[in-house]
């Protein structure tokens, strides 16, 4: 039981410090950091899922023990609600490739005209 109590507490502060990321990347709004951003985000989307993933198998190990079921909402809310950003960077950044690319090509057609 002890070790479930540490582990409660490990999942509680990890939510807290994935909050303080999540908060931190809604934030961003510079495009031209568009790829930093993309990867900033992808990063802290995977850490969502992890914490949901850990969350899942540890209400698992709750009910075979018979004990009342942890709830994490929070982290459920970040999940949906960080889903948006995530989409957004990632085609901010697929938008600032094929950009740089399309002024390539229009470059070479001037060029070579």
């Amino acid at each position: 039981m002890e070790i479930l109590k540490r582990e409660k507490k490990e999942i509680k502060q990890q939510i807290l410090n994935l909050k303080q990321l999540y908060i931190g990347a809604m934030k961003f709004s510079n495009y031209e950091k568009a790829k930093e951003n993309n990867i900033e985000t992808q990063k802290i989307n995977e850490l969502i899922k992890d914490s949901v993933y850990k969350v899942n198998e540890f209400n698992k190990r709750e009910e075979l023990l018979d004990i009342e079921i942890s709830q994490y909402p929070e982290i459920l809310e970040m999940q949906q609600e960080f889903k948006p950003y995530v989409r957004f960077w990632e085609l901010a950044f697929e938008f600032q490739i094929d950009q740089h690319e399309c002024i390539q090509k229009f470059k070479y057609q001037i060029k070579n005209n």
